[in-house]
Parts: structure tokens; C-alpha cells; sequence
């Protein structure tokens, strides 16, 4: 059973963990919260949100998790940063679309990140509050998810462009060196594709994706992990109507003298829950249009439009 408290008066739909850098602000921030549920200070807690938000947090709802996430804290300790985790949602408003990056504190910590937390804090922020106030706080038990016995996976990769209701794409340079931005994350609809003049190096990205031989299929109920900090470049999307979430993932250049399995590989994944894709390898030597392509989008300048906090 998953037990959880989202403490945010929105609707707030999942994209997926990420093996992404972390913000330093952010993490900053997230580990004071939880330095702040180890020591039981609901009202440290309750002030490191917002005043907006923070005036309507039920009080015996915010003492019952966070006595919770003081008792994972107390059997397991404070995770360290190289297991820590990221999480990007979608929340929709009147207004429009909103990012909430959050930062994942699994427990009990491992560095072998194909592990599947059983228990997890998850601390949640939006660009309007900036680095230093939180605006969602959640607290969880998961069951280990069941593998499926009748896994229906794709012959082809064929997606198109026509009915994208959002996308998103996420650069990090890792531990080396570019002449663009260490971490970058540009985002938005079908008709910011457009007026990023994006549109038709996606659409042929996609043609030659399904044409492209897939290699293996697999389905391993965790996200894919590189297994140092290699430069990578995602792109993810998703349909309008449509509960699934996709995402293209590659490996730029990997760190010297690092042996990353997945180099050779542009991985495409598809799936429902955040944990749990189904996942296709396609060798980049079999692809090389695709791989110009990824590698043009991560060297692009995308000028005013960089997310502020990615």
C-alpha cells in the first residue's frame, strides 16, 4: 500500500525519476527539510513552505508524516547525495502548465541505483518560489512492484509530432566539459516545438527512429541508470489523450577510462508509472541521423527559453 502526503493544492500529473544533476540550491534546501524531519519540527517544516501554502497545511495530517519520515530517517539515516534521485511533474492549472522538479530521498540508501526504494521523501519545487521554499512534501511506503507475465512491447518505434501535448528536453554536461550550458532544460507544447523551429528535426528524428532496428527489449521495473556521470541528453513527451509518458535517452560522450554499458545504446522507453518503463535499446551505430540529431539539440541556443531552475 502507498501512503503518501503531496502537501499542494494542485493537480499534478507524474513524468518519471531522472538520473539528472541536481540543483545545489535545491538540494540545500531539500536537506534542511529533512534535517528539519529528523528532529520532529513540525513548524520548522510548516515555515519552510510558503506562507500561501503553508497557512492551509493541516496540522495533524503534517505531524503524521512527518513522524513518518522521521522514523525512516531514525531505522536508516540520511541518505547520502550520490543516492539521491530526481523527479520532474507536470502540473496543470488555469493558467497553463506548471514544472515542479523534486528531489528523491530513497530508503533504506544504496548507491546501486537499479534498486527500487521501498520507502521514500519526496521534497517538490516550483520556479515561482524559487530554491529555498518547498511546495509539496511527500512520504511513502511502496509495494515492490510485480513484474508482468504479458508484457506487450512495440515491433516498431513509430511516434509523431502531430498530437504532442508537451515535451521536454534535458541536457547535463556530467563530469565533462561543453561549450553550452552544464545542465540545461527547455520545455513546452506542439507550438513551442514550432516557434523553436524544432519541429522538423523531430519529426525526422522520429522517421528514422522507426525505421531503426531494435536490439533488445526489456522491461525492468526501474529507470535506466548511467553508471558514473557520463554527458547525456533526454527528450521527453506526451500525447494529448494519452496516459503515457515517452523518452528518448542518450549518452553524448562517457568519462575516460569508464566503462558505461549503455554508450552504444540510444534508449527509448515508454511508460505509465514512474518506476516502471518498458524499455528498447537501438545500437548508435545503426543510427548515426538520430545521434547528430540528439547531439545538435544539446549544442543548440535556445537563447531566453532555458528553464531557470532545470
Amino acid at each position: 500500500m502507498k501512503i503518501y502526503l503531496i502537501i499542494v493544492l494542485l493537480f499534478v500529473t507524474n513524468i518519471s525519476f531522472a538520473q539528472e544533476q541536481i540543483n545545489k540550491e535545491k538540494l540545500e534546501t531539500a536537506k534542511k527539510t529533512i534535517q528539519l524531519i529528523e528532529k520532529k519540527d513540525y513548524e520548522g517544516v510548516k515555515n519552510i513552505f510558503p506562507n500561501s501554502i503553508s497557512k492551509n497545511l493541516p496540522e495533524d495530517a503534517l505531524k503524521y508524516y512527518v513522524d513518518l519520515g522521521s522514523k525512516f530517517i531514525s531505522e536508516f539515516g540520511i541518505p547520502k547525495d550520490e543516492s539521491l534521485t530526481t523527479k520532474v511533474n507536470m502540473i496543470s492549472t488555469e493558467s497553463g502548465t506548471i514544472l515542479s522538479n523534486s528531489i528523491i530521498f530513497p530508503f533504506p540508501a544504496t548507491k546501486d541505483k537499479s534498486t527500487i526504494p521501498q520507502r521514500v521523501i519526496e521534497i517538490g519545487f516550483i520556479e515561482k518560489y524559487g530554491d529555498k521554499k518547498i511546495v509539496s512534501l511527500s512520504v511513502y511506503q511502496l509495494q515492490q512492484p510485480q513484474i508482468s507475465t504479458n508484457i506487450k512491447y512495440l515491433d516498431k518505434l513509430e511516434f509523431g509530432t502531430d498530437s504532442i501535448s508537451n515535451w521536454r528536453i534535458y541536457y547535463s554536461k556530467g563530469n565533462l566539459k561543453n561549450k553550452n550550458h552544464d545542465v540545461f532544460a527547455v520545455s513546452g507544447d506542439l507550438e513551442k516545438m514550432k516557434s523553436f523551429e524544432i519541429e522538423t528535426k523531430i519529426t525526422e528524428l522520429f522517421k528514422e527512429l522507426s525505421k531503426a532496428p531494435i536490439k533488445d527489449k526489456s522491461y525492468p521495473n526501474d529507470i535506466i541508470r548511467f553508471k558514473e556521470k557520463p554527458e547525456y541528453i533526454s527528450f521527453t513527451w506526451q500525447y494529448k489523450n494519452n496516459s503515457i509518458f515517452y523518452k528518448i535517452q542518450m549518452i553524448i560522450n562517457k568519462e575516460k577510462d569508464v566503462d558505461e554499458p549503455l554508450n552504444d545504446f540510444v534508449i527509448v522507453s515508454t511508460s505509465k508509472f514512474a518506476n516502471q518503463p518498458t524499455i528498447y535499446y537501438v545500437e548508435k551505430n545503426k543510427i548515426n541521423k538520430i545521434v547528430k540529431s540528439l547531439t545538435e539539440l544539446s549544442n543548440k541556443d535556445w537563447k531566453e527559453y532555458y528553464e531557470k531552475r532545470p
